[in-house]
């Protein structure tokens, strides 16, 4: 999944320019994916050929399908940021400015990108974005991507207490 790509360019970057003393936060140089500009053109374009026959059954078929692209994508993301942040206590460290952007970016795709694009489909319909449910993956994603972040850090710690006991005891 492109997605995936992105979010795999995003962490190598994050990750050199922590590395470089840098944050990693500004790392979220706006892909294409991850802005939603593929997405939202997509969807854009279909609401437009679709809003001179809609009805209320395509409009719960557009909305449905619609939510669950979006929440396909956003547990992607988060499989992948977890992957990354539970590789090592490092990559946790320094990833974890990355998540909070990249649910800035994602929030925005629902606030203005979707809605931009489906208002002529929802001029037609009433609305066909389930705002709760995506909000819902977001924080799903946000939730889990800081457990991750806090148990490779844990791990580290517990992992350096233990080698703390027997470089004493040895």
């Amino acid at each position: 999944m492109a997605a995936t790509e992105e979010i795999n360019t995003l962490v190598l970057n994050a990750l050199a320019a922590a590395e470089a003393g840098g944050s990693s936060k500004a790392a979220v140089q706006v892909p294409s994916l991850l802005t939603g500009t593929s997405l939202c053109r997509e969807v854009a374009m279909l609401a437009e050929l679709l809003a001179p026959i809609a009805n209320p059954k395509l409009a719960a078929t557009f909305r449905k399908a619609l939510t669950d692209i979006f929440t396909a994508a956003t547990q992607t993301i988060s499989f992948t940021l977890k992957s990354h942040m539970e590789a090592s206590a490092a990559n946790s460290i320094a990833l974890a400015p990355l998540i909070p952007a990249v649910m800035e970016v994602l929030a925005g795709i629902i606030e203005e990108g979707l809605s931009d694009g489906v208002a002529v489909f929802s001029a037609h319909s009433g609305p066909v974005i389930d705002g709760k449910s995506m909000d819902r993956a977001l924080s799903t994603m946000y939730k889990e991507c800081q457990l991750s972040s806090r148990a490779a850090k844990s791990s580290a710690k517990q992992a350096g207490a233990k080698g703390g006991l027997s470089a004493d005891n040895g």
